[in-house]
Formats: C-alpha cells, structure tokens, sequence
C-alpha cells in the first residue's frame, strides 16, 4: 500500500504512530579526561614539518 494511502486510513481511525526520537551522543565529561597517561614517555613533538612520521624507539 501507499504509505498516503496509510496516512488517510490512520487519520480517519484517530490513530496517530510514536515517533522515535533522536538519541545524542551524551559527552558530559571532557577530553582532557578521557588522555591517558603517557607510560612510555615518548616524546612526540617534532621541532620540524614531517621530521617525525615514524617513530619506533
């Protein structure tokens, strides 16, 4: 069936259809709380462009 022709059937009998809501992404704690602590104590911050793409010591 037409999903207009359900629409008009269901006007007609008073039937009205639950809507599903939205469900949001609930982020209630920030980011600086989901870093983990650095265990292997790499040092990551590179002093030029491109001059540490991989690291591996």
């Amino acid at each position: 069936m037409n999903h207009k022709k359900i629409l008009r059937f269901m006007q007609k009998l008073g039937l009205q259809a639950s809507i599903r809501r939205k469900r949001r992404m609930n982020m209630t704690y920030r980011a600086a709380e989901r870093v983990a602590a650095n265990l292997l104590e790499r040092k990551l911050i590179a002093k030029f462009v491109q001059s540490r793409l991989l690291i591996n010591h």
